[in-house]
C-alpha cells in the first residue's frame, strides 16, 4: 500500500453556497473527508478495514441527510438543476456503497478512495453547489 501525506480538506469561506444549513453540513462532510485521508495516510491505522468501514458508514449516513436536505432547499428556491444536483447525490451514494462493501470484505482501493474524494469536493461541491448559490434566499 503506497501511503501519501493526507488530503488537504480545511474549509475556506469561498466554498460558502449563501445557505448557513449548507455550509454547516458541508463543513462537517469536509471534516470526514479529512478524517478518511488521515486514516490512509497512517500506515498503521490504514489496514483496519473495521475502522474505514465505521467512517463509512458514517459518510453514508451524514450525506444522506444532507442531501435530503440540500434538494429540499433547492426544491423550495425552484432551482431549475435540481435533477442534476439529484443524479450527482445519486452516483456519490453508489461509489460510497461500493467502499462500504469493499472495507466489509476487507478490500480497500485507498488511493482509488482518496482520489474519488478530491474528485467529489472539487467538482461537486465546488462547481456544481456552487450553481445554485445565486437562488439562495434568506430563510431557505
Amino acid at each position: 500500500m503506497n501511503m501519501t501525506a493526507p488530503l488537504n480538506f480545511n474549509w475556506s469561506d469561498t466554498y460558502s453556497v449563501g445557505n448557513v444549513i449548507l455550509d454547516s453540513q458541508h463543513r462537517r462532510l469536509l471534516a470526514l473527508c479529512s478524517r478518511a485521508s488521515a486514516l490512509m495516510s497512517d500506515e498503521k491505522r490504514a489496514g483496519k478495514s473495521e475502522e474505514f468501514h465505521e467512517l463509512l458508514h458514517e459518510m453514508s449516513q451524514y450525506s444522506n441527510e444532507h442531501f435530503k436536505t440540500e434538494e429540499a432547499i433547492l426544491e423550495k428556491c425552484g432551482y431549475p438543476d435540481l435533477d442534476d444536483q439529484i443524479r450527482e447525490h445519486d452516483e456519490y451514494r453508489e461509489w460510497l456503497l461500493s467502499y462500504l462493501v469493499s472495507a466489509t470484505e476487507g478490500r480497500l482501493d485507498w488511493q482509488g478512495m482518496g482520489a474519488v474524494l478530491v474528485r467529489w469536493w472539487e467538482h461537486h461541491i465546488l462547481q456544481s453547489d456552487m450553481d445554485y448559490k445565486p437562488y439562495m434566499r434568506e430563510g431557505s
